[in-house]
């Protein structure tokens, strides 16, 4: 399962968009080494363009109705004709999550609406960002403060891949006409720049996509749905540096890590047991010039960010992760290896819990416990707080700041939930569900 790609693809049937099976390429796998790596000297942009191009976006104020993209052939609604002007209004900022409140938990709403979908979450310095749509519109990016208020319209995104940020930038990856391209853009302070391409090896891979995680030393590409010989490259808000392209493994297990030099993920092997519930037999590696290190062998595998470092450790969720894909599990836990290699040290003992995301920050690991718990454990080990607690709901992303804790939440009406059941929510790092 891939619940990011399914996450999007939902949400373009509901807003009458999406890219459509017939824009991926097909191919078939091979493997051979990597050929560069995040300690070469190597300088080269993946893509044909790895710096800053021409800017798409001048404001972020919203635009006035003579949007000359609504209505496109690439943008429109199935759900009517809706004015522009109303497609493109402020999401006033809820004071509840109703229809079901315990939707929030111990936490607090800070985006949604009666008459709109919310999906997903980045981070910038000040602002959460979101991809969202009201009834009738074109799927569009919003932005709404930090502390909460109205969301505000930035602009549509029929062919919006993925997009995360860092306190610089927010970065968006779109496909493009050509199948095997897509263009990653950052904007920053309102203006929208190309920096760069990403391009696909269909040779390797029958499903390719760019996604994007925001990692210690910043946002990462990494190939998602197209695991085999995957590709990584790190964004600023002006270039994008290619760290490792087509490196040689088994099928890539979770999101990476990076450090400023070296990149930390998982291998999967095989990518997923004989009834499809789970991907089994995972390996932890450090990927440092080229070369790559077994860290540990029972590192939990899946396209999630499962594995974060700090200046010394690697942290990552360890057991078999069934229960994220319904199946239930075998006990899981999370665990820390130094980043030069060493014995594994679990943080607490395994529990009956799906763990789909591991974050890192001062003294504390964030665990995200399927479907509806957040935890918190300090980094040398101990008993897990609970941060936070839902009923009734997905929860999908998670983010953090030096305060709080951001994420979006579905209150579950089965697999297209009515509009007004979606929420941005905030929820203090500190918090203590009783």
């Amino acid at each position: 399962m891939r619940t990011r790609s399914i996450d999007i693809l939902i949400l373009g049937v509901l807003a009458g968009l999406g890219a459509c099976d017939s824009d991926v390429p097909a191919g078939t796998t091979a493997t051979t080494s990597a050929t560069s790596g995040p300690d070469s000297d190597s300088s080269s942009e993946a893509g044909t363009s790895g710096e800053a191009g021409t800017s798409s976006s001048t404001s972020d104020a919203v635009p006035t109705s003579g949007d000359p993209s609504w209505g496109s052939s690439s943008s429109s609604s199935s759900s009517g004709d809706v004015p522009p002007d109303d497609c493109q209004a402020p999401l006033p900022s809820p004071p509840s999550c109703e229809p079901i409140p315990e939707a929030c938990g111990n936490g607090t709403a800070i985006a949604g609406a009666s008459d709109a979908f919310v999906y997903r979450t980045a981070l910038t310095a000040e602002d959460v960002w979101f991809l969202g749509h009201r009834v009738g519109c074109p799927q569009a990016l919003y932005r709404v403060s930090k502390r909460g208020g109205d969301a505000q319209w930035i602009r549509e995104v029929p062919v919006l891949v993925d997009f995360e940020g860092d306190d610089a930038a927010l970065y968006i990856v779109e496909q493009t006409e050509d199948p095997l391209i897509m263009k990653v853009s950052a904007r920053v302070d309102g203006e929208e720049t190309v920096i760069g391409e990403t391009h696909a090896h269909p040779a390797d891979n029958s499903y390719w996509n760019t996604a994007l995680t925001r990692t210690l030393a910043g946002v990462v590409t990494y190939d998602d749905l197209g695991p085999i010989r995957p590709s990584f490259a790190h964004l600023t808000p002006t270039k994008l540096v290619l760290l490792a392209d087509k490196v040689e493994g088994k099928s890539l297990g979770s999101a990476p890590a990076y450090d400023g030099e070296r990149l930390f993920f998982t291998w999967n092997d095989p990518p997923f047991d004989e009834d499809g519930s789970g991907p089994l037999h995972g390996a932890l590696v450090r990927l440092s010039g080229g070369a790559q290190t077994v860290l540990a062998g029972d590192a939990s595998t899946r396209i999630d960010p499962s594995v974060a470092v700090d200046a010394d450790f690697v942290y990552f969720a360890t057991g078999d992760p069934s229960k994220v894909y319904g199946v239930q599990p075998a006990p899981m836990n999370v665990s820390r290896v130094a980043k030069t290699g060493g014995p594994v040290t679990p943080l607490f003992p395994a529990m009956d819990i799906g763990i789909d995301q591991v974050l890192v920050d001062g003294d504390e690991v964030f665990f995200h416990q399927a479907p509806a718990g957040i935890f918190a454990v300090p980094k040398t080990g101990g008993t897990p707080r609970h941060v936070w607690h839902g009923v009734e709901i997905e929860r999908r992303g998670l983010h953090l700041d030096a305060h709080d804790l951001y994420f979006s939440v579905r209150v579950a009406q089965g697999d297209i939930p009515p509009p007004g059941h979606d929420f941005i929510v905030r929820v203090a790092r500190t918090a203590v569900v009783p």
